[in-house]
C-alpha cells in the first residue's frame, strides 16, 4: 500500500513516544551533573550506581518485553511500556533519597530499553517495504530531539525551582505526563497486521490492513496463502549484530552520560555544564535526520531509474 494518512499518524505517535523515551534517558546526563555539584553532591560510588541503574533495567527489559511482545502483540506491549514509564517516572520525581531514585530509575529502564526495539519491529511490519528505511530514519530523527529537550528543561528550571521543587524533579514529572499522554494515543493505533496473521487472527489482521489501505480487496473473497515466515538469521549474523551493539554504547552512552560529571568536577558551573550537555545531544538528532534525507534521496533515485521511460 502507498503511504497514507494512517501511516503518518502511526509514525507521529511512535515518534512522540520515542521522544519521551530519549527524554528520560537524557535525564541521566542531567543527573550526573546535578548530583556532582553542591548542594546535591553524591559520593562517586553512589553516583555511579544511580547512573547505571537505568541501564541495568534496560538489560533486563529489552529481552523480557521482546519475548512478551511476540506472545501478546507489538502495540499492546508498547502501550504497557509507556504506562510503566509514566508511573516509574512520577515516583522517581518524588524520591526522597538517591537510593530510592536509583530503584525507580532501574524500573524505568525496563521500559526505556525495550521500547525502541519494539517500535522498530512495529513500524517494520506496517510501513511499505520500499520506503521503510527512510521513514524509520525520519521517526528516529524527530524523536531524537527529545534528548536535548529534557536537559534544556532541567537547565531552564534550575534557577527557578517552581513550587520549591528541584529542576530534576520537574524533568521526571514532565516525562511522566508525556508518557501518560502517549499511552492514550497508542491505544488508538491498530495492532500489527503481520503479528495478527502469524497468530491466525486473520479477520483482525484484515481489519487492521484496511485502516492503512481502505481500498484493499477483502481477503474473504479470495483464497489466501499462509503468511511466510522469515528465515532464521545465521549464527554469523547474530555474532556481527551482537558485536555492533556491544561496541556502540561505549561512545554513544558512556561519553554523554559522564560528560556532565566530569565538567562539574573540572570547575564548570552547573548551568554551563547542562548547556553543553544539552547542545551535544543535538548531534544524534542531526545525524539521523541527515541519514533519513540521504535514504530518501537514494530511494527517489532508484524509483526514477526503475520507472519506464
Amino acid at each position: 500500500a502507498p503511504v497514507g494518512r494512517m501511516h503518518i499518524v502511526t509514525m507521529v505517535v511512535c515518534a512522540v513516544a520515542f521522544a519521551f523515551d530519549l527524554f528520560e534517558m537524557a535525564l541521566g546526563s542531567a543527573l550526573a551533573a546535578v548530583f556532582s555539584a553542591p548542594p546535591h553532591k553524591l559520593p562517586t560510588a553512589q553516583l555511579s550506581w544511580l547512573l547505571a541503574s537505568v541501564y541495568v533495567g534496560a538489560i533486563v527489559g529489552a529481552p523480557l518485553f521482546g519475548w512478551l511482545a511476540d506472545r501478546f502483540g507489538r502495540k499492546r506491549l508498547m502501550t504497557s511500556l509507556m504506562a510503566v514509564l509514566a508511573v516509574t517516572s512520577a515516583l522517581a520525581g518524588a524520591s526522597s533519597n538517591s537510593t530510592e531514585l536509583g530503584i525507580w530509575r532501574g524500573l524505568s529502564g525496563l521500559a526505556l530499553g525495550a521500547y525502541p526495539a519494539l517500535m522498530i519491529s512495529y513500524l517494520t511490519d506496517l510501513l511499505p517495504a520500499r520506503k521503510r528505511g527512510p521513514l524509520i530514519f525520519l521517526v528516529v530523527g524527530i524523536a531524537s530531539l527529545g534528548a536535548p529537550a529534557g536537559v534544556f528543561l532541567v537547565r531552564g528550571l534550575t534557577p527557578i525551582a517552581p513550587l520549591g521543587l528541584e529542576a530534576w524533579r520537574w524533568g521526571f514529572y514532565a516525562g511522566a505526563a508525556g508518557a501518560a499522554a502517549v499511552t492514550a494515543l497508542l491505544q488508538l493505533l491498530p495492532e500489527s497486521p503481520r503479528w495478527l496473521a502469524t497468530r491466525g487472527r486473520d479477520a483482525e489482521a484484515m481489519a487492521a490492513c484496511l485502516r492503512f489501505a481502505p481500498g484493499m480487496p477483502s481477503l474473504a473473497t479470495s483464497e489466501t496463502a499462509p503468511v511466510a515466515q522469515a528465515p532464521a538469521p545465521r549464527k554469523r549474523a547474530w555474532v556481527s549484530v551482537a558485536l555492533l551493539f556491544f561496541a556502540s554504547p561505549w561512545s554513544t552512552v558512556a561519553f554523554p552520560l559522564l560528560a556532565g560529571a566530569l565538567l562539574v568536577n573540572r570547575g564548570f558551573r552547573l548551568s554551563d555544564t547542562l548547556l553543553y550537555v544539552a547542545i551535544s545531544n543535538f548531534g544524534p538528532a542531526l545525524g539521523v535526520m541527515l541519514g533519513a534525507l540521504g535514504e530518501i534521496g537514494r530511494a527517489s533515485c532508484r524509483e526514477r531509474v526503475s520507472s519506464p521511460v
